[in-house]
């Protein structure tokens, strides 16, 4: 009996320790991803010509930030602040997929500061869930990808599909071209 307990608390630490490690807690882990995120839509010619940080903070700690930035009152694992000290803030505990798609979406809003300044918001938030299709894409979480498609916020997943469709029919470049030259209605 001792020994069967003893294993089990080998098992539980084991898997605790396999659990944290698959999940992004700090900033340097951000900072990390970002710059594999970076690399993979470089050659798409999303380049942001500046570094800023990522933090990686608890639950409370983002949702508090968005706020106080003036983002929707809605629960989001990370957020883009351009002004006032630009950076990206993610949640901490994120499994290595979600944080790249956090990271790929958020990124994409620092882009779109400087190429698409007049989006209205299923716009730039299509184009930004695109962007992270892309990317989970590329890497290899093709379900997360897919799962992108059937979200609940009509912005998100309806301007998903805009952009998307465009690809299919155009290529990837005239996706790109539509998030800069589109206009609010």
């Amino acid at each position: 009996m001792y020994r069967k307990f003893i294993l089990l608390i080998i098992i539980v630490i084991f898997l605790t320790s396999l659990s944290f490690a698959q999940t992004i807690n700090t900033d340097q882990q951000g900072d990390q991803l970002l710059a594999e995120v970076r690399t993979i839509l470089a050659p798409m010619g999303i380049i942001v010509n500046r570094n800023f940080p990522v933090f990686v903070r608890p639950y409370d700690d983002i949702q508090r930030q968005n706020i106080a930035k003036g983002g929707l009152s809605m629960e989001v694992a990370g957020f883009y602040k351009p002004y006032g000290g630009e950076a990206i803030w993610m949640m901490a505990g994120l499994p290595k997929y979600r944080a790249i798609s956090t990271l790929a979406h958020e990124y994409t809003h620092a882009w779109q500061t400087d190429n698409c300044p007049l989006q209205d918001r299923m716009l730039s938030e299509g184009f930004a869930t695109w962007v992270e299709y892309k990317v989970l894409t590329k890497m290899g979480y093709t379900t997360a990808a897919n799962q992108l498609f059937s979200g609940s916020n009509a912005d998100y997943s309806q301007g998903l599909k805009i952009f998307y469709n465009i690809e299919q029919k155009q290529g990837t470049q005239a996706a790109i071209d539509y998030a800069k030259t589109a206009k609010k209605p």
